[in-house]
């Protein structure tokens, strides 16, 4: 006899032989088909909002790293709580930042040309996405933690 368990995905509904919490296919408590659900692909099925939202987002990232980069200047949010959130970065020091922002727009705009390849290969643009997020995040908090200094309006 063959006594399989079935499991929904989502909610975790058990299927033992005698309680049938999955027939056809479909579970019973969550009302969703077993084989539809974690097909969701978001490399190829993203929102057009969410596409929108991530390209204006990281072309303000590369605008605001091409600013650092030609006049040496920067002001992002950040630092010790009960004081100012600004942080200054002036000279060489503004580089750091800009390159987390170039890491986050890399990383925003690879979701998107992920979208419009027609054959993706999926893990390498997950790779890219998450490595350029992670260092992104990385190098914003060295640059506020290391280069930065309190900004004084």
């Amino acid at each position: 006899m063959n006594s399989k368990v079935k499991k929904c995905k989502k909610c975790g509904g058990l299927d033992w032989d005698g309680l049938s919490l999955i027939e056809g296919g479909r579970c019973l408590s969550c009302r969703i088909k077993t084989d539809d659900i974690g097909s969701f692909n978001m490399l190829k099925e993203a929102p057009l909002r969410l596409k929108l939202l991530l390209g204006g987002t990281s072309l303000l990232f590369l605008a605001l790293s091409i600013y650092a980069i030609s006049h040496q200047y920067l002001v992002l949010p950040g630092g010790p709580r009960g004081r100012d959130w600004r942080v200054e970065f002036l000279g060489l020091r503004a580089i750091v930042p800009a390159l987390s922002l170039i890491f986050f727009s890399v990383s925003f705009l690879s979701l998107i040309v992920s979208n419009h390849i027609r054959n993706p290969n999926e893990k390498v643009f997950r790779i890219i996405i998450k490595n350029f997020f992670y260092a992104g995040w990385v190098f914003y908090f060295i640059s506020i933690f290391f280069f930065g200094k309190e900004y004084r309006s």
